[in-house]
């Protein structure tokens, strides 16, 4: 829980700032809700608590209990291996990288357990449930958007999107314009 926490009031603002772009003008005045949850969503990391916060309630509960931490590596192994079967060994390697990095920093949750090991981890679960749950599709867009061969990557969400290939866009706009729910 304390994972999704961190993560869900990290990416907020962001998500609200790339919608609001998305309205252009309307989504700015006050007439729009946009303009409210483009102010509210910054207020998350203050009720939720900070960054730091955040990452020393995950590392409180990593110490807790112990086997929590051995729980998410097996969700994050299984799909490393489905991973081995895809298509893009450059996203596997990195994740694979990405998941090197997390078993050090959960084999002994010290003080220094921060925001990059809460960003990797939050990340990795993420691209887990979608490579067992979800369409395989959107997993593929997602991984492809968030690994390099050297792991996470660091660019602009902005940036990775518009390197992906026009069919698999294509795609997720497709999924977007028939399910009049969210889906995974």
């Amino acid at each position: 829980t304390a994972i999704s926490k961190y993560y869900v009031c990290k990416r907020a603002p962001l998500v609200a700032y790339e919608a609001m772009e998305c309205h252009g003008g309307n989504g700015y005045v006050d007439d729009s809700p946009m303009a409210r949850l483009f102010r509210q969503a910054p207020l998350n990391a203050i009720w939720e608590g900070s960054g730091n916060v955040i990452c020393l309630d995950i590392l409180r509960a990593l110490r807790k209990e112990p086997e929590t931490a051995a729980a998410l590596l097996a969700e994050l192994q299984r799909a490393s291996e489905l991973l081995m079967g895809s298509s893009s060994a450059v996203v596997g390697k990195g994740y694979l990288k990405t998941m090197e990095r997390i078993q050090v920093a959960l084999s002994d949750p010290t003080d220094s357990f921060g925001r990059d090991s809460a960003d990797q981890l939050a990340i990795s679960f993420q691209a887990s449930c979608l490579l067992q749950y979800s369409d395989p599709l959107v997993a593929e867009a997602f991984l492809a958007t968030r690994w390099t061969e050297l792991g996470l990557a660091t660019q602009s969400l902005g940036s990775a999107t518009s390197s992906l290939p026009e069919s698999l866009i294509d795609h997720l706009l497709e999924r977007l314009r028939m399910s009049p729910s969210p889906r995974l």
